[in-house]
């Protein structure tokens, strides 16, 4: 990024969710590199199977 104006922010609030799994889910997207373009795409994909 060449400013903070460059920066964005997207949130997702998931009802229902413990803490465990929020976690579970945060470790399975830094730890697969998921790019942060497709990151909703991909907790919707966990979200089916949890």
């Amino acid at each position: 990024m060449d400013s903070a104006r460059d920066c964005t922010r997207d949130s997702r609030t998931v009802s229902g969710l413990c803490r465990q799994k929020a976690r579970w889910i945060l470790e399975y997207l830094y730890e697969n590199a998921v790019p942060a373009e497709h990151w909703r795409d991909v907790l919707d994909d966990l979200l089916v199977q949890i």
